[in-house]
């Protein structure tokens, strides 16, 4: 969401694919992700001057929680499904919710 918001998304996509590696698999480890923070240095040299201090600012903003609160979920969803400052009519289906309020 960030990169989209940041209006970078398609140029590190298209980086990362560029040099042979998988879009969905560099974002799912992004922590350790090479090949993306090679990306975001060449595309956002002001805030990711070097690979290291990517991967600092990484985990940073996005710490690895065990939990989530309702109140970040919603805001995530929010931030998800919103288009145009219009939020559609949408179904979310959460699975497990038994689990979290036993």
């Amino acid at each position: 969401m960030w990169l989209k918001q940041e209006g970078i998304y398609e140029q590190v996509q298209s980086h990362i694919e560029q040099n042979g590696f998988d879009w969905d698999v560099e974002l799912g480890n992004f922590y350790v992700a090479e090949c993306l923070h090679d990306a975001l240095v060449q595309v956002k040299p002001a805030i990711f001057p070097s690979s290291a201090s990517c991967v600092n600012t990484l985990n940073n903003l996005y710490p690895h929680v065990q939990d989530i609160s309702s109140d970040d979920m919603l805001k995530a969803i929010r931030q998800s499904l919103t288009k145009d400052g219009k939020f559609p009519l949408t179904l979310v289906v959460l699975d497990e919710v038994q689990q979290y309020i036993r």
